[in-house]
């Protein structure tokens, strides 16, 4: 029988020179992907989020609400993963990599960051959050949570 695991983490945008950019992380196995990372018992699913980005990035997260959306995969040792997707973004924090499992971390552009991701999954959803994104006001959104 299949083991069940299950992250959250968080899609975050920024305006850099007028510009909407996403946080990508450079994991220690190789993967580019979005900050994210296992729910401990008795958080709930942006308490992880939340959390999981401070901890891989040193920024902390302004939810944008109204967008979670789920990816799943079956890892290599026979366990189904659930990963949680929520939007943000960053309100504080100092940007600073968690050396144990970041290598690297970059605000890139849409385009770079779709080109960058390492699974076709997490570009799928990045397309669907920034859908979101526009849909909420897009640019003039993120430049109104600008620090």
């Amino acid at each position: 029988m299949p083991g069940k695991e299950k992250s959250c983490g968080v899609i975050l945008f920024r305006m850099q020179d007028e510009n909407i950019q996403t946080l990508l992380i450079h994991q220690h196995q190789g993967h580019w992907c979005f900050p994210k990372g296992h729910m401990k018992t008795g958080e709930t699913e942006r308490q992880t989020a939340f959390r999981e980005v401070q901890e891989e990035t040193g920024v902390k997260t302004r939810f944008l609400n109204g967008f979670r959306e789920t990816t799943h995969y079956r890892l290599k040792e026979n366990t189904d993963k659930e990963v949680v997707f929520f939007t943000g973004v960053p309100n504080g924090g100092k940007e600073q990599v968690q050396k144990k499992e970041v290598l690297a971390m970059k605000w890139l552009s849409l385009n770079e960051a779709q080109t960058v991701l390492t699974f076709p999954s997490d570009a799928e959803v990045l397309k669907k959050a920034y859908r979101f994104l526009e849909a909420q006001g897009g640019a003039d959104l993120l430049k109104e949570h600008e620090s």
